[in-house]
């Protein structure tokens, strides 16, 4: 699976774009809240992520994990794990 966007329509009729990224986690960095991926469809990005934007605690992922990260623009929305 690569990921993909979707787009959509709020209630306003303003279009906003639903990325998923899916890969293997990179590095974690829990100071400076960051998560960094090489993405499945290639290269690598780099998320900034609050707690609340996770399924799961930015502690808990590690290098190698692999995971699904959903954003909206560069708002990080959730952040799921898969298996391995």
């Amino acid at each position: 699976m690569q990921g993909g966007e979707f787009n959509f329509t709020d209630e306003q009729g303003n279009p906003f774009t639903v990325t998923i990224d899916v890969g293997t986690v990179a590095s974690v960095d829990t100071g400076a809240g960051t998560l960094t991926l090489d993405l499945n469809s290639g290269g690598s990005k780099t998320y900034t992520v609050e707690d609340d934007d996770l399924g799961v605690a930015l502690s808990d992922l590690k290098d190698g994990d692999r995971v699904a990260v959903m954003s909206v623009g560069d708002d990080v929305r959730a952040i799921t794990p898969g298996k391995a």
